[in-house]
């Protein structure tokens, strides 16, 4: 796994079901943490930025690269579990407020 950095204190604590426990990094859509499911299993939660929310092109893109992660040829990290379209997360198992 990745560097992981400690969560800033705006960052959210949870997001869904899901615990953060760190940052992965940060890009031009937005900010990928890390978490943990119910079960203890790790989980990468990517959230865009606030400004790019509502913004139409910046969604599509981002689904884009959901759709691509769900792939089972995807070279991802591994498959996506659930998307939520209110919050634009894709949360991707890696097992082993605004």
């Amino acid at each position: 796994m990745a560097e992981v950095l400690a969560l800033l204190p705006d960052d959210p604590k949870a997001v869904g079901p899901y615990r953060l426990e760190g940052r992965l990094g940060v890009g031009g859509q937005g900010t990928v943490y890390v978490g943990r499911d119910g079960s203890g299993g790790f989980v990468a939660v990517k959230l865009l930025h606030p400004h790019l929310m509502a913004d139409q092109r910046a969604q599509q893109r981002f689904l884009r690269e959901v759709a691509t992660a769900k792939r089972p040829e995807s070279h991802g990290p591994s498959r996506s579990h659930s998307l939520s379209l209110s919050c634009l997360l894709p949360l991707t198992d890696h097992n082993g407020k605004r």
